[in-house]
């Protein structure tokens, strides 16, 4: 009944109802069902005896990106972040915001029988701990949120398939990241895919923003700093190794993506593995 605040999400969930439960300044009165999703930090206590009645699953995790919270279910604007289908499958970026989780703040989900089952089994997992026990409790809870969040999804949507041309995409990416240090032509992608090379380059833009060509030379450049981090490799040889012909015209993008030189580079990254005196 004290209240208390801890770093973590929470996601409670009532077995049997009523709880009485404060979050904040608000007093909620949850049914059987009926989940909650505590943010880190928020302050939370019961603000009434349940008598001898009221019992909920409860389970603390991090999470990244953090998920998006959503009030009410009609709120057709959170989904804009699921159209913004960028860069995060691309490997010249850090950026996760399109792999944000759209979650219900509190909402009785329409699978609430498996959402039950699925704590039921964490429960079982976490006391009674063996082999790779945590990773299979994370499986679980990947589950459950995955419930939560599609639960979500299907009551605003009617169709919540991605186009076809989505696909096309990932493909393309993955025969970029296989053949980036080749030629890498339009006619060899065109021949891999199947499709057009315009077409291509137009979904290729629609969805990363960068063109094929920008694309392949950040590939290129990424694997040059892995090299020179990594090796004794000369500027040349790097530059035969990540599909380039010129080392000189390698050096000036180098430095146009990276902002310095490949030697400059690498002395920077190299004195930064020093261990200090």
């Amino acid at each position: 009944m004290s209240p208390h605040s801890n770093p973590h999400y929470e996601i409670l969930m009532v077995s049997d109802g009523p709880v009485y439960l404060q979050v904040n300044e608000e007093k909620l009165t949850l049914k059987t069902g009926d989940c909650l999703l505590i943010s880190p930090w928020e302050q939370h206590h019961g603000w009434r005896r349940n008598d001898g009645r009221g019992s909920f699953f409860w389970v603390q995790f991090t999470i990244d990106p953090a998920p998006a919270f959503i009030e009410e279910q009609n709120h057709t604007s959170a989904l804009l972040p699921l159209n913004q289908l960028n860069s995060i499958h691309l490997r010249t970026t850090d950026d996760t915001r399109s792999e944000q989780l759209l979650i219900p703040r509190l909402f009785a989900p329409a699978q609430r029988y498996e959402c039950l089952r699925t704590f039921e089994q964490m429960v079982h997992e976490f006391f009674h701990p063996k082999g790779y026990f945590k990773f299979r409790l994370t499986r679980f809870l990947c589950k459950l949120i995955e419930l939560m969040a599609e639960d979500v999804l299907n009551g605003l949507l009617k169709d919540s398939s991605l186009p076809a041309s989505y696909a096309t995409y990932r493909n393309l990416i993955d025969c970029l990241h296989e053949s980036y240090t080749m030629e890498c032509s339009a006619d060899f992608i065109e021949k891999t895919l199947d499709r057009r090379y315009e077409y291509l380059c137009q979904i290729f833009r629609k969805y990363s923003g960068m063109t094929i060509s920008a694309y392949i030379q950040h590939l290129r450049i990424q694997k040059a700093k892995h090299l020179l981090q990594s090796s004794s490799k000369t500027i040349q040889e790097i530059t035969a190794d990540v599909g380039m012909k010129d080392s000189f015209y390698f050096s000036r993008m180098f430095k146009k993506i990276e902002g310095e030189t490949p030697s400059r580079f690498r002395v920077m990254n190299n004195a930064l593995k020093k261990p200090a005196k």
